[in-house]
């Protein structure tokens, strides 16, 4: 059959319900592979050091001690699991194993819903295998968890039920405020497509009722409202994934002198640029390829409940380099992509009709999602395991009523986490004396200097890694799986 006449004549199969024996397989394989991972490494660093510090503190009633910067419906979640005896390392991975582990749900009834049972099955066994998913669903970042909610939206919102769909939606911009725009979006898509807007209004309603109860959650707990506390970012010059030496200036720098960087509409041609070298990191499947394909396979009539994928897909990819671009940010377009993707290739499949053909396409993208997968958790635990060896150090030789100042950007605080102590960040320097003088002013006894981020922020400090600071005293000192230093020093007196 020539491609003209399949496009005619091929439909996606759907039977009358999505058979339980296919989520039961779906949910093995998925426990299966992130169990495995964590086997290879229980990493938890960065920002899911902050929460995981916040969830503690609003587990044991420490209000006043959570910085609301860093507040939001994901830590409450976490708090809940600490609340429950859990150790602030597990509750962390659980808070995000949890929701990873269901996450293929609600793509494989998005895919049921649209194309049937083999497609739901594909998307499902794609989502349980993706390297992105398994690393996300054990180390304590809310990417899963709002991810898992934003699935279930988008399937409430194609099956018209639009108060589960305003519910799910107000959990997601609780967790990434910047959401509402692509609920706002898609709420009125659908009220127009339907012709029915009883639709918006009533998950509106809906979501207007799960945000207030958060806020009213995160006032009486915080004290502050817990939406939009990152919106200070929005004056910041520069970013540490394009910039590590200017963002450091600008966030820890002491006098704030940092050249003037071009106001934010003349950044996004760099930051378009970023975005599609990072895009292969973020997709890490050859599964893009067949969404590709869907459109020269089947009509391109996209129906009025794909529209919403559709919006979802490049969402990300418009808004995000507008402002400022994180490769996780870009994550939710893996929803839709799995859901396109596993539609691609079965109708490849169908249009080959061949089983060995079918089978190699499975294996084609089965077998690269679980080897980086490996990958990434070995080079994961590789590059921790000097925190660990930081960690261990701290617990046993510093007290814990004595401050440690360290490298910022999740540097020292990981250190520190693993030791079950917070850290204060050290400023930007442009010499030892300086950061000496920070010391005595702000009475910490101990620093941990880190060559690796030195190079990148202020390598003005690499030369007193050898020589040494004046006034304090080295105490600890390992290398890391580059080979670049971590440093402990202790203040001869304050």
């Amino acid at each position: 059959m020539n491609l003209s006449a399949f496009r005619a004549h091929f439909r996606f199969e759907k039977t009358a319900a999505l058979p339980h024996s296919l989520l039961l397989i779906l949910f093995a394989i998925s426990l299966a592979t992130r169990i495995a991972y964590l086997f290879l490494t229980t990493a938890i660093f960065g920002d899911a050091v902050n929460y995981a510090f916040i969830a503690k503190n609003l587990s044991t009633g420490a209000f006043n001690a959570v910085d609301p910067f860093w507040s939001n419906l994901f830590c409450y979640w976490q708090a809940l699991i600490a609340f429950c005896g859990s150790s602030m390392p597990r509750a962390a991975i659980a808070s995000s194993f949890i929701p990873g582990l269901f996450l293929f749900v609600p793509i494989t009834y998005i895919a049921y819903e649209l194309y049937g049972e083999k497609v739901a099955f594909a998307a499902g066994l794609f989502a349980s295998l993706h390297p992105r998913f398994i690393e996300y669903s054990a180390n304590g970042y809310p990417e899963t968890f709002y991810l898992f909610w934003l699935g279930y939206a988008l399937f409430f919102l194609i099956t018209k039920r639009p108060i589960l769909s305003g519910l799910s939606f107000a959990i997601v911009v609780a967790c990434r405020n910047e959401f509402i725009l692509l609920f706002v979006l898609l709420v009125a898509l659908a009220a127009w497509t339907q012709r029915n807007f009883r639709f918006l209004t009533r998950s509106s309603i809906a979501f207007l009722l799960i945000i207030l109860t958060y806020v009213m959650l995160s006032y009486a707990t915080i004290h502050s409202p817990g939406l939009f506390q990152k919106s200070t970012n929005f004056a910041k010059q520069y970013s540490e994934q394009l910039d590590m030496r200017a963002a450091a200036c600008e966030t820890y720098g002491t006098n704030k002198q940092v050249t003037p960087a071009p106001a934010l509409y003349k950044r996004i041609p760099q930051n378009l640029v970023y975005t599609l070298k990072k895009l292969p990191g973020v997709l890490l499947s050859p599964l893009a390829l067949f969404a590709f394909l869907l459109p020269l396979l089947v009509p391109l009539r996209p129906k009025k409940e794909e529209l919403p994928l559709w919006l979802t897909l490049f969402f990300p990819l418009l808004f995000y380099p507008l402002i400022q671009v994180e490769p996780r940010y870009l994550f939710s377009l893996l929803i839709p992509l799995h859901i396109f993707g596993a539609a691609g290739l079965i109708a490849t499949a169908n249009f080959a009709a061949s089983r060995i053909v079918t089978l190699l396409l499975f294996l084609l993208i089965l077998t690269p999602s679980l080897a980086l997968a490996a990958y990434k958790g070995y080079t994961t635990e590789k590059n921790y395991s000097c925190h660990r060896q930081i960690g261990a150090w701290i617990q046993a030789h510093i007290p814990e009523n004595e401050q440690i100042a360290g490298c910022g950007y999740g540097w020292a605080s990981t250190s520190g986490f693993l030791a079950g102590r917070t850290t204060i960040r050290r400023p930007f320097v442009e010499n030892g004396e300086a950061l000496v003088s920070f010391m005595k002013e702000k009475q910490i006894r101990w620093l941990i200097l880190y060559e690796a981020y030195i190079t990148q922020a202020d390598s003005e400090l690499l030369p007193y890694l050898a020589k040494g600071l004046p006034g304090l005293t080295k105490q600890y000192e390992i290398r890391d799986a580059a080979g670049l230093r971590v440093v402990v020093y202790r203040l001869g007196s304050l």
